[in-house]
């Protein structure tokens, strides 16, 4: 936070619409003041005060710096330089305390303009990127200057949040990929590695039309950590071992959006698809480490985001097949998931987890450096454009919405990952999981949902997967390996399923809020329900009894289902 003591005296020059905020007359800091303005040569002497020496002394720099008589803490830039002393700073050298905490203090202080648009373009106008480029090359490897590292790297990941300069020629210059990418694959501080894993996620996402129009940036930087192995080592080692838990949303955030850009094949022009490498983040060793995540934070109430996180992680790398092959023939992460549809409670209203990807955010330092969290999304959409960017998503502090992204999950690795998605789907084929379900798609009173169809998404998964349940049924009981054996222990079972079963199409009947498409889909996955679990009954059980009382169950049953279908023609 900038004082009034920050601020240039004649306050002349540009104005910028979001300036910095005074303190108020209780010391507190004013959020929304449209009357303080910063001369843009105050920003210019930041960054000339944050730029490395080569070879000069500290006393030089700060005669450089005069002209602007403002520094951290309201004194001149001269006194601020010479009362560190005198001493040389020499290539290479250990740099001295002083030194350090002034180009922190300054570092701070741009950390917290990059966050307004207008700030940081202006930043970038003026080489910011290639003095942070400078600051990383000779800092970046001295274990004393891992707090400056961290705050560099804060403020190239603010500038590369904001979409109109994410695709900004400097940030793709050939000199800073790889240097940020050594220090990444090096660094070993849990701050700095937060940071440059935020960096990376917001370079690397998907560009908007009009950006992809004008450059390629993301495109290089994706096409370099995929031709660098070492690099996705430590991206998924950071996911293995991380205890920090902002870096470990931090590197989940990073591996849904590669996730989302897809393997090297998907990404066109970036030259990663002639790579001779098999990426380490599309094998295998992605799978255990996510399912391992997942497994992990499970057992923690307040990891609601790792968890919400690695389910998003993993519908993203479902959406190709080869993955979601892999994450379905594991036993593990079957388990997992099966035991988050057993033990997580219903929403008390569906859409708690909408669609959408990742829309990172710009974040401003606290006292120790660490950020606000950025946000993070996965998305799968219905039609050819299996993965698109949307509004944000923010997960709260509680379990709403994991059922949902649950749902998400498994309907992305059933339909993609073609017969291994049977797996999955036997898991679900018994009274438990599918009697949850049923309960979910009766959970949500659409007719007083007005027309806001924002919280439509998570029924059509659930209706998704239900359809596929019962096609899995109907095809193993005539294998005589059926879930609707009728016998005398599973009356309580049948009726409760098709109470609920009645209960979900009365919702989606009498909604006025899905789209004529989305109504038309789930009737038709609901109508497929009722006729599967119709024709199951309908299959002669060896261990069904003839008592009359049990035949007369089973009918009754079957003109139940019978009546629902009848709505649901009704309603189309």
């Amino acid at each position: 936070q900038l004082s009034r003591a920050h601020l240039p005296p004649g306050r002349s020059g540009m104005a910028f619409a979001n300036p910095l905020a005074p303190l108020d007359d209780d010391g507190n800091y004013v959020a929304d003041d449209p009357t303080t303005l910063l001369d843009p040569s105050t920003i210019i002497s930041f960054l000339r005060r944050l730029l490395p020496s080569e070879g000069s002394t500290a006393t030089d720099i700060a005669d450089r710096k005069e002209g602007s008589g403002v520094s951290h803490g309201g004194q001149s830039a001269k006194d601020a330089n010479t009362e560190g002393g005198g001493d040389e700073e020499e290539e290479g050298s250990n740099p001295s305390h002083s030194e350090l905490k002034e180009r922190e203090e300054v570092g701070c202080i741009l950390w917290d303009l990059s966050t307004c648009l207008e700030h940081a373009e202006f930043l970038v106008e003026n080489f910011a990127v290639k003095v942070i480029g400078s600051v990383l090359a000779k800092y970046a490897m001295q274990p004393e200057a891992s707090r400056l590292t961290e705050v560099t790297v804060g403020v190239l990941a603010n500038i590369a949040c904001h979409r109109k300069l994410s695709q900004a020629p400097s940030l793709g210059d050939e000199e800073l990929i790889p240097l940020v990418l050594s220090v990444l694959c090096r660094s070993t501080d849990a701050a700095c590695l937060t940071e440059f894993c935020r960096l990376l996620s917001a370079l690397c996402r998907q560009p908007t039309k009009t950006d992809q129009d004008a450059s390629q940036v993301d495109l290089a930087w994706v096409a370099a950590l995929y031709g660098s192995l070492k690099a996705q080592e430590k991206i998924l080692w950071i996911c293995e071992n991380a205890l920090h838990r902002p870096l470990l949303e931090r590197a989940l955030e990073l591996l849904i959006v590669l996730a989302v850009r897809g393997p090297p094949a998907c990404v066109e022009g970036s030259g990663a698809a002639q790579n001779s490498h098999t990426p380490h983040i599309w094998s295998s060793w992605t799978v255990r480490v996510l399912t391992e995540v997942l497994r992990s934070s499970l057992t923690d109430p307040s990891a609601t985001v790792v968890v919400d996180s690695s389910l998003r992680a993993i519908e993203a790398f479902g959406v190709h097949g080869f993955m979601a092959k892999m994450f379905s023939e594991s036993v593990d992460t079957r388990e997992v998931l099966l035991t988050l549809i057993a033990e997580l409670p219903l929403p008390e209203a569906t859409g708690t987890r909408t669609r959408p990807f990742f829309t990172p955010t710009p974040a401003t330092p606290s006292v120790q450096g660490t950020p606000s969290r950025t946000t993070v999304e996965s998305t799968r959409d219905k039609a050819e454009e299996k993965l698109k960017i949307a509004n944000s998503y923010r997960m709260g502090s509680s379990a709403e919405g994991l059922f949902e992204s649950v749902l998400f999950t498994l309907s992305t690795l059933v339909c993609e990952g073609d017969d291994s998605g049977n797996l999955i789907i036997g898991k679900l084929a018994s009274w438990a999981p599918t009697l949850k379900l049923v309960a979910f798609v009766a959970s949500v009173p659409w007719g007083q949902r007005g027309t806001d169809n924002m919280y439509q998404d998570g029924l059509i998964e659930a209706w998704r997967l239900l359809s596929k349940i019962f096609r899995f049924i109907y095809a193993k009981t005539k294998l005589g390996d059926g879930l609707f054996a009728i016998s005398s222990d599973c009356n309580e079972h049948m009726s409760l399923f098709l109470d609920n079963l009645e209960k979900g199409v009365q919702c989606v009947v009498g909604s006025n809020v899905l789209s004529g498409e989305d109504r038309t889909g789930v009737c038709e996955y609901a109508s497929y329900v009722c006729k599967c679990a119709y024709d199951t009954l309908a299959v002669p059980s060896e261990s069904a009894s003839s008592e009359k009382h049990v035949i007369a169950r089973t009918t009754m049953a079957q003109e139940r289902l019978l009546a629902i279908l009848k709505q649901i023609k009704a309603a189309e």
